[in-house]
């Protein structure tokens, strides 16, 4: 499910991850949340790539998770295996430096996964899980050294913006925040790109396809009048309606 996280990671991204990674802007993606620090500012999973939603021709292909997802579910699965290992049992007062890319036991559910080391202090280290997005203070004996074999697959976790809406006040509510999260949680959500920036961002459009009607998360968010709008919203294209529409017929989470 969605976890909720309170700060921000920065750093430019290179090339390959821009062109290979990140969706186009103008396009419509399949996401899936995974970490949440407000309601215009959270991180996401991208279950079939970064294909738009109209390369997605048979419904049969929605059912099943695509290569990429697949490498990334063994990916993990290996390193359950591997860091179960007793030799892997490393002397932990080795330092480990922010940046690092390590492999660290998160703690609610006790698995390895890739992360990257953000600060060090003496008997701790906070990191930053790549492929969720959330964060962690651990002890040295909860981060191990990478194996290359796990390095392979780029990072999963994409930061977005949700676009139209600000908070209230200076800062979003607190139940401006678990509303959010109530609405995207464990969903196959539909993104509309508009752009994406230098440090790998991306700001979206969000919906929720699954049901009857397509939910557009910002407007629900400010019909309970939990954040405000931007000033900047724009009345919905017909293209875009349609769009939509259509993608409430192709996107039925399994």
């Amino acid at each position: 499910g969605v976890t909720l996280d309170q700060e921000l990671v920065y750093g430019a991204v290179d090339e390959y991850y821009m062109e290979k990674i990140l969706p186009e802007p103008g396009t419509w993606v399949a996401v899936e949340v995974t970490t949440v620090l407000n309601p215009g500012h959270f991180y996401v999973s991208l279950p079939f790539g970064k294909s738009a939603i109209d390369n997605l021709k048979e419904k049969e292909e929605i059912d099943k998770k695509d290569d990429w997802q697949m490498n990334f579910d063994q990916l993990i699965s290996e390193m359950q295996e591997e860091y179960s290992k007793g030799s892997h049992n490393e002397d932990t007062t080795v330092d480990k430096a922010p940046g690092e890319i390590v492999a660290a036991k998160f703690t609610s559910d006790g698995k390895w996964y890739r992360a990257r080391v953000l600060i060090v202090e003496e008997n701790r280290l906070r990191v930053f899980f790549v492929d969720f997005g959330n964060r962690e203070w651990l002890r040295y004996n909860c981060v191990r050294s990478i194996l290359p074999d796990f390095l392979h697959l780029p990072f999963q976790a994409v930061e977005c913006f949700l676009m139209h809406i600000e908070p209230l006040g200076a800062k979003y509510t607190t139940e401006s925040k678990y509303r959010f999260k109530e609405l995207v949680d464990n969903k196959v959500l539909v993104a509309f790109v508009k752009t994406r920036s230098f440090n790998g961002s991306i700001w979206v459009d969000l919906y929720d396809t699954t049901g009857d009607e397509d939910i557009d998360i910002a407007k629900v968010l400010l019909s309970e009048k939990l954040v405000q709008d931007t000033g900047s919203t724009t009345t919905t294209s017909s293209k875009q309606s349609h769009h939509s529409s259509q993608t409430s017929l192709i996107l039925v989470p399994g």
